[in-house]
């Protein structure tokens, strides 16, 4: 994408708190959109295939618009959710998908206006979580461009920065000359 922002994390020796970020759809090519997908990892895994660098996350955090109201009008709450996979090859999915309101960096470092995937599961009995796919249905397309996403891991969290993600901005409809 030509906007400045990254589709995927670049590859860093720790992978920002053992976690790295994609974003799968909508294609490089698109400029605007109503439909996001990240894809997390966990890595990197050390001899004994366990995650010694980690921990597993709680929330994360899209940074988008400026007031609640602005948010709460572009969320599509019945359509948006995440899946969470764990070591054993299970999954669950949640649809506890919310306007974030909570300015707090305790609650999560981002501390921002935005949408929360929220009380995202551990995996029982050790058995961790290895990958998330968040799933974000908008109401309306909006343009593209580098936005900010926070996240808590355990009593870890950090901050991808400059992430391709929704900005709160709706494209302009062009103007063509009808013959």
């Amino acid at each position: 994408m030509s906007n400045g922002c990254l589709r995927e994390q670049p590859p860093s020796p720790d992978f920002l708190k053992g976690w790295r970020i994609k974003l799968t759809t909508p294609p490089a090519s698109a400029t605007e959109s109503d439909h996001f997908i990240y894809e997390i990892v966990r890595e990197p895994r050390d001899a004994q295939g366990k995650f010694p660098n980690s921990q597993q996350m709680s929330n994360i955090l899209i940074c988008l618009c400026s007031t609640e109201e602005e948010v709460t009008a572009l969320l599509d709450t019945a359509n948006s959710s995440y899946t969470v996979f764990f070591e054993d090859s299970s999954s669950t999915v949640s649809t506890d998908v919310v306007v974030n309101k909570n300015l707090n960096p305790n609650a999560n470092p981002a501390a921002c206006i935005g949408i929360k995937f929220d009380n995202i599961p551990s995996g029982p009995d050790n058995n961790e979580q290895n990958k998330l796919v968040l799933d974000l249905r908008l109401t309306k397309s909006v343009l593209i461009g580098s936005v900010r996403i926070g996240f808590k891991a355990g009593n870890s969290s950090d901050i991808w920065m400059n992430v391709c993600g929704p900005l709160c901005q709706v494209p302009t409809p062009s103007r063509g000359i009808l013959l």
